[in-house]
Order: C-alpha cells, then structure tokens, then sequence
C-alpha cells in the first residue's frame, strides 16, 4: 500500500499506512523506508525523506542501491555539505553493488551537488572518491573545479588543483568515446601525427617538383612509315585497294 500510494505521488496517505502498520504491531523493513523516502522525495519534501532515512538508520536497517539513489536526488536544488557527506558515506558502502552506469550516473549527481555548494571540503572528497571507484569526472567538471581553484589563494587552492586532476585526461576520453562511435580523425591529421613518431615521411608540397613526362618512339621513322603505308595512310598496296561495304550497308530496292 505504501508503495502504491508513492507511486502516486500521495504522500499523506503512505505516512498514514505507515503509521496503522505501527498501531496494529507490524514492524516496518528495509522496502518499507524505501518506500516512503520515495514518496518524501517524489513530492519534493527533502526534510521527511531524510528523516526517514534516519529513522531507518536507527533500525538498524543498512540503506541499498536504491535507499542512496533516491537520496542523492533529494540534493538539488538545496545541497547541503551533511547530506552530501551522508550520500558518500552510503555510496561507499553500496557503491560496489551498483553497474558501472549507475555508479557513474550517482557520483556525477553527488559531484553537481557539490560543486554548486562549494564547500572546499566537500569538493575534494567528492572528487578523491569519485576516482577511488574508477568513476571518470565530466571535462566540465574538472573546468569548472579548476574556476573554483583558481578563485582560492593558499592551501584550499593547491588542494583544489590536486583534485582535479588531469583535466586533458577527462576530456580525452569522452573525444576517444566519440571516435568510437563512429567520428574519425582527418587522414591529413593523422599522417601528421605518424610523422611525429617516425612512421611517416612528411615532405613539404612546394619542394616536390613534379618530373616531366618523357616521349620516347616505339620504333623508328622508318618503320613508322612501312607502317603507315600499309594502313593506307600514306599511300600504297592498301590505299589503292577500293572500299568494300559491308552486307548491312548494301541497300536492295522492294519489289512491288
């Protein structure tokens, strides 16, 4: 029921199912907080989802997958440095059941969280464990970390710079993604890259003088003109030959 009711987005009547399961004796599990942290976060209510997770912290009931999917939702458009900290803490622990995609997708939103708070501290852990789980930080992430490094003067600024990172790294990688999806790099470029390592031998276009094409006969005058008299082009045994026509070009009148 209290599933249902957050599906449909009804949070006071999921809050009051929870509340008949208590009267009546029945304890709730992990799928029930679940359930009404969903229904918390899908109305926009932040301040209950959390508070429903801390009561299920307190049952001793270990949040999941989707426990840490749906509170990291709750972090925009509000972000504070607690409950970004709280994200971490669960994704630490539940990061390792998650797919590649899901993890990726998780720590790219615990990362814009943090970002937009702008807490130093908070940054750096965001990144170092980012890359701990081999999760890669968007190239407009890093640039925008690094605007944020830029800003900061003394020790926040050389620990902002470290957790960036290579920049060109991140970037790297999303343009070998794009190529192999099916972007190739001009063959031009590429020659000239091979070059650079010894494959290629690059020569500028202006030095290579084209070389100039040499006529050279066959055979001799002579020859060439015992040939041409026997075609009949000169005059001899086959010029003075008369054109026969052919079979098709004679013409025949109809008889009537």
């Amino acid at each position: 029921m209290i599933k249902a009711y957050a599906q449909c987005r009804d949070y006071p009547n999921a809050v009051k199912v929870q509340i008949r399961m208590r009267k009546r004796g029945l304890e709730p599990n992990a799928i029930t907080y679940n359930s009404l942290i969903h229904a918390a976060a899908r109305t926009g209510d932040a301040v209950a989802a959390w508070e429903f997770y801390q009561d299920m912290v307190t049952y001793g009931f270990r949040g999941d997958k989707y426990t840490c999917s749906i509170l990291i939702k709750t972090l925009s458009p509000i972000p504070t440095g607690n409950r970004i900290r709280k994200c971490l803490d669960l994704l630490r622990e539940v990061g390792t059941t998650c797919d590649l995609k899901l993890r990726t997708r998780l720590y790219h939103h615990v990362l814009d969280a943090a970002l937009q708070l702008g807490d130093s501290a908070v940054l750096i852990r965001s990144f170092s464990q980012t890359r701990q789980h081999r999760v890669r930080p968007t190239a407009a992430s890093c640039r925008q970390l690094k605007e944020l490094a830029d800003q900061c003067t003394g020790p926040s600024h050389k620990a902002l710079e470290a957790a960036v990172g290579d920049e060109d790294a991140s970037l790297g990688f999303e343009l070998e993604e794009k190529h192999a999806r099916g972007h190739k790099a001009p063959s031009a470029a590429h020659d000239h890259d091979e070059a650079k390592v010894g494959k290629v031998s690059i020569e500028p276009r202006a030095l290579v003088k084209p070389q100039a094409a040499q006529w050279r006969p066959r055979c001799s005058m002579s020859e060439e003109s015992n040939r041409l008299k026997n075609k009949g082009v000169l005059g001899g045994h086959a010029a003075s030959e008369k054109l026969r026509p052919s079979p098709a070009m004679q013409w025949h009148p109809r008889r009537v």
